[in-house]
């Protein structure tokens, strides 16, 4: 009887043990993003927005924007692990580093660096430069960028038409 009592102390003790392993964190710590409008022949919006794997984040405005200087605000965790999500569905490996044939000019750029986020097999980082007028560019990309702006709230700071500088 002894035994019994012992395989079933031993049970108990071994399921608690599982029990207690934390759940895996839906964003990787050492996660990061950042999205950078660049300039074009005009008024296109220059700005930088980044976030950290806290949901952090930070904007730069430079011009043709409606708040120019830096500016912050937070994401809630959802927020924060839908545009993980959003990233892990873009399946980042298939983007080429960059975009840069001008097929057509005096169009803006953009670029988006992500760390800590599956870029094929393994975890890793990617930078793609996009310049708008390479026709070679894949319409998910800027649907891509379009989205992370989006996500991270950008127009509040960046404004829409009449209310840019």
């Amino acid at each position: 009887m002894n035994i019994v009592k012992m395989i079933a102390t031993l049970s108990v003790v071994l399921s608690s043990s599982v029990l207690a392993v934390p759940p895996k964190a839906a964003v990787p710590a050492n996660f990061k993003l950042s999205l950078e409008r660049q300039a074009c022949y005009g008024f296109c919006p220059m700005y930088t927005v980044s976030v950290d794997a806290q949901g952090l984040v930070t904007y730069s405005g430079e011009r043709f924007v409606k708040l120019k200087g830096t500016h912050k605000a937070q994401l809630s965790k959802s927020q924060l692990t839908r545009l993980y999500k959003a990233l892990e569905r873009a399946k980042l490996g298939q983007y080429k580093n960059e975009y840069k044939n001008m097929d057509v000019t005096d169009n803006p750029s953009a670029i988006l660096k992500v760390s800590g986020i599956k870029i094929g097999a393994r975890v890793g980082s990617k930078t793609i430069e996009h310049y708008f007028g390479d026709k070679s560019a894949p319409e998910s990309l800027t649907r891509l960028e379009n989205e992370v702006d989006a996500l991270l709230g950008t127009r509040k700071w960046v404004g829409t038409g009449i209310y840019r500088e």
